[in-house]
């Protein structure tokens, strides 16, 4: 990244090998990654949900599943929502890790009840 005299920040576009404007959603749960979905929006390049994209279910593949949970545990969380991109080249690229992330629609998706699971941990 190149640093110039201005309040600006340039990064360069990694090209998601699933579509145009896509990331994964990894959800952690408990310290254990319990699924992932993808998020697209084909008419831009951003997939945030707020500008139009749209979840569907991810296979969560075991890298991405022990991955998540070490960047939570090393983060001292104890539930994430961490977003990546995989390249065409199968890189991935962490985007962001979110310490409080949304859950109505990864229940819908999942078929599984977090509100149980996070209760069944601290009982």
């Amino acid at each position: 990244m190149k640093e110039y005299e201005c309040n600006c920040m340039f990064q360069e576009f990694i090209q998601s090998k699933d579509a145009k404007g896509a990331h994964i959603r990894v959800t952690v749960v408990a310290k254990k990654a319990i699924d992932a979905e993808i998020i697209k929006n084909n008419n831009d390049f951003r997939s945030n949900m707020y500008l139009g994209g749209n979840s569907s279910s991810y296979e969560l593949n075991n890298e991405l599943k022990e991955l998540s949970e070490e960047i939570t545990k090393k983060l001292g969380l104890w539930t994430s929502g961490i977003d990546y991109i995989i390249d065409e080249k199968n890189d991935i690229y962490l985007l962001e890790v979110n310490s409080v992330p949304g859950y109505d629609d990864r229940e819908a998706l999942a078929y599984k009840n977090i509100i149980d699971l996070i209760a069944e941990d601290i009982k």
